[in-house]
């Protein structure tokens, strides 16, 4: 078995802390709503997420674009495609875990 690059190992762990972190604070916004959801005109559920999720979102997207033109250039100098691979199983688990928090949230 191929060893994952430094790169990849980065880009993997330090989106999946950042998908962690996400989660847990996305989940503790609708963990004492009724029916678990969310309304999205909620003012204070708002200020929450900017201040405890955003963070974790943001770093991690400023990461990715950071590691999608590391990837691209590797691709272009022909030295394979395994960390853009590794980007593309980021970014999936990103909109995943978003349309997993976006089914929690009303109106």
């Amino acid at each position: 078995m191929k060893r994952l690059s430094k790169a990849a190992t980065f880009c993997l762990t330090a989106n999946a802390v950042g998908l962690g972190c996400y989660w847990f604070f996305c989940s503790r916004l609708w963990i004492d709503m009724p029916n678990g959801e969310l309304y999205a005109d909620d003012g204070p559920s708002a200020i929450s997420w900017v201040l405890t999720a955003f963070p974790f979102m943001a770093f991690c997207a400023v990461l990715n674009v950071g590691v999608f033109i590391w990837a691209v250039r590797k691709i272009l100098v022909g030295k394979g495609r395994s960390l853009m691979s590794t980007w593309a199983v980021a970014i999936g688990a990103w909109v995943l875990l978003r349309l997993y928090v976006r089914s929690h949230i009303v109106g």
